[in-house]
């Protein structure tokens, strides 16, 4: 990594790892989302993969009350989650891995459910499950957010923009298609509300972005000023387009 991207890498976690939660989302959703799913076993294998700081992970340890691997690539998101975690008393549920979610297995063999929050957009939507599948045992469940359309007629300039950021961007029918060719059945679909964008992440972090802008590097005002960007252009999709939870099953 050069040691511009490094710069920015790491403004971005300093800008980030301070708040509650790396993307948008909140404790009763991930818990309303849980409890939408089959019984799992007795002493199920999870893994949260994208984790952050560990907000879903959190969640997840206390409801189920089982250990769980939580694997990112930003060694401090992992140290804050193990702060966290201890602050909370669930230090011995929860294991932190900084590496590769797409390379991740876990240590006693295929898992009976995987969440990931946010993150799978990373290897796009079709290269997580891809990746992911392998490592959950047939009748495993997921919970796997992505960014979909919401409707098939939105603004030019936001189509625009993800047409080139992130030319995979389906809408539901289309995710469900490739969830269905990557070998898993979808239980249900669930859209985050739209203000778990605004008050639960964007006030925050905008609010944590002006803090920090004026004593900030170059690096770090180059970051803001691109999250900044990424808020007033949610603004303009008008509902457009957001985060879907799928809820699977692996075949």
């Amino acid at each position: 990594m050069s040691s511009e991207n490094s710069a920015v890498m790491e403004a971005m976690v300093a800008l980030h790892g301070a708040m509650e939660r790396q993307g948008p989302g909140s404790d009763a959703i991930t818990r309303r989302l849980l409890n939408r799913l089959p019984p799992l076993p007795s002493e199920p294998k999870v893994a949260d993969l994208g984790c952050g700081t560990g907000a879903s992970a959190l969640v997840l340890a206390e409801a189920l009350g089982t250990p769980i691997d939580c694997v990112d690539t930003a060694p401090a998101f992992i140290t804050i989650l193990k702060d966290r975690a201890q602050a909370r008393g669930l230090d011995h549920l929860i294991r932190g891995h900084v590496g590769d979610m797409a390379q991740y297995s876990h240590a006693d063999g295929p898992l009976d459910l995987l969440w990931s929050e946010g993150a799978a957009y990373n290897l796009t939507f079709a290269g997580a499950l891809s990746a992911w599948r392998p490592i959950l045992r047939a009748g495993g469940h997921a919970v796997i957010s992505e960014l979909t359309w919401f409707q098939a007629e939105r603004p030019q300039k936001v189509e625009a923009f993800w047409a080139e950021a992130y030319p995979e961007l389906a809408d539901e029918a289309g995710n469900i298609a490739t969830a269905e060719t990557c070998g898993f059945e979808v239980l249900f679909t669930e859209r985050l509300p739209i203000e778990a964008w605004r008050s639960g992440y964007y006030a925050p972090l905008k609010a944590r972005a002006d803090t920090l802008y004026e004593d900030a590097s170059d690096a770090m005002r180059s970051v803001i000023e691109e999250t900044r960007r990424e808020i007033t252009l949610f603004e303009e999709a008008d509902n457009s387009l957001g985060y879907t939870f799928y809820g699977m099953s692996a075949l």
